[in-house]
């Protein structure tokens, strides 16, 4: 049984996900030196048949080193362009289920990519036995090896499908396949944070489990916290009781097309549930 961690995102939201075991990394990290090792032979057989062509230069210095080159350049290179085409993935992951993610939730970008496959150098140490990677993560709570830690990354268990079978999470899965945060309702006498949409849909997403007066009791809640921010669009929006309030609220809000918006205290919990 693997191990989960919860993520807090950008917008407020927290998923449980599930954490990638060494198992299955190192078992992601084999195919893709498989991989690799079948591109270095196909581009070595085409050198070697095409060696009346490059005549006695294929065994020069410069030759060598332009071969030593190449093998750093695709060694290194090869996580960095599968990682970024495929968001997290690289040919090894996806077979074996596996996807790296920001520790926010998001995914990793060009920096987290350069960063956590450049210390592969450090990590795979000593020599090709990844001594100092494995003891990293073995010992570290999420399973990070050294170039996680630095770039502040998480290998976990590709379950987006799971993620998505509810309503927060498959608002949560869009965004974070965009690279984008919640967002905030603007309307013309207030505007809602991005938080206080996200605390609004959990509520509105549980609201049939709780019991009526628990129900009303929350909703009046959340809408005098959100009373001031509102201002005068509450007069705009008429008379309604809180609960159709919230959903009148979250209507407008998936009706709206306005830029997202992430808040200064996105990453601090407050959920009510």
């Amino acid at each position: 049984m693997r191990a989960g961690t919860i993520v807090h995102t950008p917008d407020g939201i927290e998923l449980e996900i599930e954490l990638a075991g060494i198992a299955s990394r190192a078992t992601a990290a084999i195919v893709d030196l498989i991989l690799l090792f079948g591109f270095w032979l196909a581009v070595g057989l085409a050198l070697f048949s095409g060696q009346d062509i490059l005549g006695e230069g294929i065994g020069s210095n410069f030759f060598l080193s332009v071969v030593i080159l190449f093998l750093f350049l695709s060694y290194w290179g090869y996580g960095v362009f599968w990682e970024l085409l495929m968001r997290g993935q690289t040919p090894g992951k996806r077979l074996t289920g596996l996807r790296i993610i920001r520790e926010d939730g998001l995914p990793i970008g060009l920096r987290e990519s350069l960063l956590r496959n450049l210390l592969k150098a450090i990590d795979m140490q000593p020599g090709i036995t990844y001594c100092i990677g494995l003891v990293t993560a073995v010992r570290d709570s999420k399973g990070r090896r050294l170039g996680d830690l630095v770039a502040g990354t998480v290998v976990v268990v590709d379950t987006l499908k799971e993620v998505k079978a509810t309503k927060a999470g498959a608002a949560w899965a869009a965004r974070a396949e965009q690279g984008k945060t919640h967002q905030a309702l603007r309307l013309p006498g207030g505007t809602l944070s991005s938080r206080h949409m996200v605390m609004i849909e959990q509520f509105l997403e549980r609201r049939e489990t709780l019991k009526p007066e628990v129900r009303e009791q929350l909703a009046e809640r959340i809408v005098n916290s959100i009373r001031d921010n509102l201002g005068d669009e509450l007069e705009r929006l008429g008379r309604k009781s809180h609960l159709e309030l919230l959903e009148k609220l979250q209507s407008l809000a998936n009706e709206t097309e306005e830029p997202l918006s992430p808040t200064p205290n996105a990453k601090k919990r407050g959920s009510l549930f």
